[in-house]
């Protein structure tokens, strides 16, 4: 466990839990919380994510806070996983490992190390440093179909990946 978590105590979670709002969840004995529903922590001023979530059945929203990290972040999210406009510099051991909608990190502008990305079919990375589809090479699933980047050009080679869109003047999608 996070060293981050291991001074938490269980009233500790439910008391943040539920100042941020969040409905329908069990705390497992591990302290690992699971929620049956969406999350939605957008715009809370947040630093970082104080409790661990394991797996939330709906979108899982951290967007619009100074989030430097993905720590505390679901391993399993059912719905889209949504982390727009935060400080992230690194996807790294703490991003998800599987997300059922969307993986979204768009407009983290320091966003540059990739060690990581979920299984998932469609990745918005557009508005970081990453905006060359080599970078993501190494890190991509079978099951991505769609990588929204921010670049004029593009060149990849995967068969099973079925569109880029490139965000910058003429967007369009493009085959790859």
């Amino acid at each position: 466990m996070n060293k981050l978590f291991e001074y938490i105590d269980k009233q500790r979670i439910i008391d943040w839990l539920d100042s941020m709002g969040v409905e329908n969840y069990t705390i497992n004995k591990d302290l690992i919380v699971d929620v049956k529903g969406d999350v939605n922590l957008r715009n809370k001023n947040l630093l970082e994510i104080t409790v661990q979530f394991g797996v939330v059945n709906g979108d899982f929203i951290i967007s619009y806070n100074e989030l430097v990290s993905l720590t505390g972040s679901p391993k399993q999210i059912h719905g889209d996983f949504i982390a727009t406009c935060n400080d992230i510099k690194i996807l790294d051991e703490n991003t998800p490992d599987y997300v059922g909608g969307v993986f979204c990190v768009n407009y983290n502008f320091e966003l540059s190390v990739i060690k990581k990305l979920p299984n998932c079919k469609v990745i918005n990375i557009g508005g970081t440093q990453i905006n060359d589809y080599k970078i993501l090479q190494g890190y991509l699933n079978n099951n991505i179909t769609t990588i929204y980047l921010h670049k004029k050009t593009v060149r990849a080679k995967q068969d099973n990946l079925k569109y880029i869109k490139l965000s910058f003047n003429n967007s369009k999608l493009v085959k790859p």
